[in-house]
């Protein structure tokens, strides 16, 4: 593939298996990247794909109320979490 916009299947399932031997926390995403991007900060040119970046703003808005934002959101209570407790 050129680009990284496949899906994986059994990737969650393998993260979920490794989390559990781990005893490691675990946030993943149900969105493709087809939508929005989790791995890229509001205002990354990346952000959005070829095929939402022509969305009005008010859809693009709804993606990062709604998937972005309580994504980093968690990730970020993660690391702070983990960061007081050592």
């Amino acid at each position: 593939l050129g680009t990284h916009r496949a899906f994986d299947y059994g990737a969650l399932g393998a993260a979920r298996y490794l989390s559990k031997r781990l005893k490691a926390p675990l946030i993943y995403a149900e969105t493709t990247r087809l939508a929005i991007d989790l791995n890229r900060s509001e205002g990354d040119p990346g952000l959005f794909s070829s095929r939402t970046k022509s969305l009005s703003a008010e859809h693009r808005n709804r993606l990062l109320s709604q998937v972005h934002r309580p994504y980093w959101k968690k990730s970020f209570a993660l690391a702070r979490r983990k960061s007081a407790a050592q």
